[in-house]
């Protein structure tokens, strides 16, 4: 595969609702390797792909 980041590690995948995956990366070169190749993948029935960033920091963290 020769894509600009490479991608080493297979991301935790979990179920994001009814139509959507959130893949858990280690870091930001990570994030970034995975968002250029699935936005250059043309998969069957995705319609858009997005990075997004969260710390983890809170004592309890939560999406709402």
């Amino acid at each position: 595969m020769s894509t600009a980041f490479d991608v080493k590690t297979t991301p935790m995948v979990r179920d994001y609702g009814d139509s959507a995956l959130l893949l858990e990366c280690a870091d930001t070169t990570e994030v970034l390797a995975w968002t250029s190749m699935l936005q250059r993948t043309e998969l069957p029935g995705v319609l858009d792909v997005e990075s997004g960033y969260s710390n983890g920091q809170l004592p309890q963290p939560s999406y709402e």
